[in-house]
């Protein structure tokens, strides 16, 4: 355990956190005890620790696991960052390993141009909790171990297998022919209405397109399967993650009954 002053080197890789927006190095950010736990759980990527004095008072979370530990003046925390910032500990990790598409075991979230952090994590979130175990996403979706979708997904997608692809068409095809049946959102014409849905026994994909125009075209015609949820007319779509939940629970609750 180091303390360490604000201009000290060894800080660099906390340093202007707001201005970043991809993953530097292949590190990822963890905000706050409750999300770095969750990542202690299912990981051994661990690299550096950063906390105030009054947090390591504080908490129970055993830290054993990271590499380094550096201490910072709690004023100085925010300033570190480039943003207010009061949950006194910070971590930076190795990003998880990505998974390969054969490795793929029950359902999976698929996203299609998903750019919003805060819907990729609260997607992320929601998949975790009804039972979802990978995700696939494309170059034009945010990626989901950035900080804010870390942040937003409550660390849940450390639970979960994931895998880039850069194709998202023929990812979806290789899906399918491991076994996976593929579904989509869309009020689109012919589309069929959630409520006459069947779902299969066999492990399924979902897809959720992009907020501004929803799934393309291509991915549409690749799914085997485009859904549309029941609402009133003048509603024509809801936003990207109220629409994957409502999704990702029907087929939960298929599931349990």
């Amino acid at each position: 355990m180091i303390h360490l002053e604000l201009n000290d080197s060894r800080l660099d890789s906390f340093r202007s956190l707001k201005g970043r927006g991809g993953l530097e190095n292949n590190q990822i950010v963890i905000e706050s005890e409750k999300v770095i736990e969750k990542f202690l759980m299912c990981s051994s990527f661990a690299t550096t620790i950063l906390s105030t004095k009054e947090w390591i008072e504080e908490t129970n979370l055993d830290i054993s696991k990271f590499d380094n530990h550096f201490l910072l003046n709690k004023a100085d925390m925010s300033k570190l960052v480039g943003y207010h910032y009061h949950q006194g500990v910070i971590a930076m990790a190795s990003l998880p390993t990505s998974s390969k598409l054969e490795d793929f075991k029950g359902d999976t979230l698929i996203l299609n141009g998903v750019s919003s952090p805060e819907n990729v994590g609260a997607l992320v979130r929601s998949a975790a909790g009804l039972g979802f175990k990978n995700i696939l996403f494309d170059h034009e979706s945010c990626h989901p171990f950035i900080r804010r979708c870390i942040r937003v997904s409550m660390g849940n997608i450390f639970f979960m297998k994931w895998h880039h692809t850069y194709n998202l068409k023929d990812s979806i095809t290789k899906l399918q022919s491991l076994g996976h049946k593929v579904f989509g959102g869309a009020n689109e014409a012919g589309s069929l209405l959630l409520t006459e849905n069947i779902w299969p026994k066999s492990d399924c994909g979902l897809v959720i397109g992009s907020e501004g125009h929803g799934m393309s075209s291509t991915i549409i015609d690749a799914c085997d399967q485009i859904l549309k949820i029941p609402m009133i007319q003048e509603v024509a779509h809801l936003n990207a993650a109220g629409a994957g939940a409502i999704l990702m629970y029907d087929r939960f609750r298929a599931q349990l009954s």
